[in-house]
């Protein structure tokens, strides 16, 4: 930023300085659109040492915002390495990508500004893009205090998938329900109806986890070529229609699949956070889907 070493915004319930509105850069002009709209006033912060030329056009990382009186301080943190998410709530999982929306910015805090007034519920910022999620889910509000995203405290790694609610494309005959896939006998399956272009298997984990490991064995008697093209991903939120595109990918597998292979496995070392695990074949054939057993490999949140 050309002039002093950096500026801070200034809040308070008095108009705009004269002066400050005159100096401010378009950078501050664009933040005091998009900030709450109770009176800002803008000033410079001198310093008597001399400003290295690698140092201007930084935004100082303090944003006072005031709301009738009350006073709070957001602290954004501009030098913090890699992907940080700074939510404006606590919460277990980020929002799911359905809720995304991806602009320019020019700064983490004209990202926060953009955050704001979409309602969106947690942001990144690097590199001049502006990554936002659970947009239009946050409450309206004069302020907003964003706070960096940590994970919660998790359980140890264990299979989460037993007992829980199951949902596919319809099966090929009553006897070939999609509960048969987590059932722990491997000679039962899941198998889906003729002529259906990207058949899946979804599992309902009934609270947000952190899926670290999907374990499949297909069909193990017969017709085992039949699993190829497989992906499984995992979502915050159930799809409204059969497209899972835009749940994050935990692996894929191309197959096609032979007996010899045993297990096949879809890891992310990681995790991803998730309630909802999805297993679709993408290809553009209409093989059947069949499953003989799914097995989830999570850590739960601990409360």
């Amino acid at each position: 930023m050309p002039g002093n070493i950096s500026r801070c915004l200034r809040v308070g319930l008095s108009g705009r300085s004269v002066e400050a509105e005159r100096r401010r850069t378009p950078i501050e002009a664009q933040a005091a659109v998009l900030l709450p709209s109770t009176a800002l006033r803008y000033a410079p912060f001198q310093s008597s040492k001399p400003t290295p030329s690698s140092q201007r056009g930084e935004m100082h990382p303090r944003l006072l915002v005031a709301s009738f009186g009350a006073w709070a301080w957001a602290y954004l943190t501009l030098e913090a390495a890699g992907q940080v998410y700074m939510a404006s709530r606590p919460m277990d999982c980020l929002p799911s990508y359905e809720d995304r929306i991806v602009r320019t910015a020019r700064s983490k805090i004209h990202c926060s500004a953009l955050c704001r007034s979409l309602l969106c519920l947690v942001f990144s910022y690097s590199d001049g893009v502006c990554d936002m999620r659970g947009v239009g889910l946050e409450d309206p509000a004069d302020t907003r205090l964003y706070t960096k995203f940590s994970l919660p405290s998790l359980s140890p790694l264990q299979e989460v998938s037993r007992g829980k609610n199951v949902s596919s494309t319809p099966e090929l005959y009553p006897w070939y329900i999609p509960e048969n896939a987590i059932d722990g006998d491997n000679t039962t399956i899941y198998h889906g109806y003729n002529n259906i272009q990207h058949p899946w298997w979804m599992i309902d984990l009934q609270a947000p986890t952190y899926v670290f490991i999907v374990d499949i064995i297909p069909r193990q008697n017969s017709f085992e070529y039949r699993f190829h093209d497989i992906e499984v991903r995992v979502g915050v939120t159930p799809p409204i229609d059969d497209n899972f595109s835009l749940w994050p990918l935990l692996g894929f597998y191309k197959g096609p699949y032979e007996l010899s292979q045993g297990v096949i496995r879809f890891a992310n070392s990681t995790g991803i956070c998730g309630q909802y695990v999805a297993v679709q074949r993408v290809s553009s054939d209409v093989d059947q889907l069949q499953l003989a057993e799914v097995l989830v490999f999570a850590k739960t949140i601990l409360i």
